[in-house]
């Protein structure tokens, strides 16, 4: 067991050298990088590729998203994309299973007709979505480097006691990357003991179970949240018209 600085205790269940891929997603937005530090593990492939998300810039995050809440949903200034502008790379606003705006780029256009595939620059997932909730991302949100970095990890060693992707899956697994006198980068992967989970992963996990219908479901619920908002202001106006 290990204390990782007031985090919850740990077990550690792997090493490995890391690089950085190139495999993150092809925005205009600045891409993030790995550094030494703390770091939660998104998701991770059969193939050792791990994506995390830095704790340093993480506040920064949360800022920019409650931003971004008050500027696409409270003031309803985001422009709507015209779908035959929906091109791979373009940064996007979004709406996410949990309800709330995030950054992201189009992937590729489906089959189906108003349908776009996102991936959420900063989080690592990816969601097929209405292009009619999709909104353009303004500049303002575009200074902060994207969040998620995908890594490859080089001669992995885990134990084999250890559930590791099922406790990334239910979002315990924590990464601390660590440099040599070289100037290699290592990274130690731990599994947090605690059984609190954040709300975007108790979100994720209940709807990955979920069914098409659900989805459709969800799809239906971000349309009325951004009807709504759009009535509220219409409403805020007209009062202070009658005032």
């Amino acid at each position: 067991m290990v204390d990782d600085g007031g985090e919850d205790p740990s077990v550690q269940v792997v090493r490995s050298k890391v690089e950085v891929t190139g495999l993150g997603p092809e925005v205009r937005l600045v891409r993030g990088e790995i550094m030494p530090g703390w770091g939660s593990v998104l998701r991770m492939t059969d193939s050792h590729l791990i994506c995390l998300q830095m704790d340093v810039k993480r506040k920064e995050l949360e800022k920019m998203e409650w931003e971004m809440e008050q500027f696409y949903t409270i003031e309803v200034a985001g422009q709507k994309v015209n779908p035959g502008n929906l091109v791979k790379g373009l940064p996007v606003a979004a709406l996410y299973i949990d309800m709330a705006w995030h950054r992201g780029i189009v992937v590729r256009t489906s089959q189906e007709e108003g349908m776009v595939e996102i991936e959420y620059v900063d989080w690592g997932w990816r969601a097929l979505v209405k292009s009619d909730t999709v909104r353009r991302l303004d500049e303002r949100f575009g200074d902060l480097p994207c969040q998620s970095v995908m890594v490859r990890c080089v001669e992995m060693k885990t134990d084999g006691r250890v559930s590791w992707r099922k406790a990334v899956k239910d979002g315990r697994g924590r990464g601390r990357v660590v440099m040599n006198g070289e100037g290699h980068m290592f990274l130690d992967l731990f599994i947090k003991s605690s059984k609190r989970q954040n709300s975007h992963n108790q979100v994720k996990r209940c709807c990955s179970e979920s069914t098409g219908t659900d989805s459709t479901l969800m799809q239906n619920i971000a349309l009325s949240k951004l009807v709504a908002a759009s009535l509220g202001k219409i409403r805020e106006k007209e009062r202070g018209t009658l005032g």
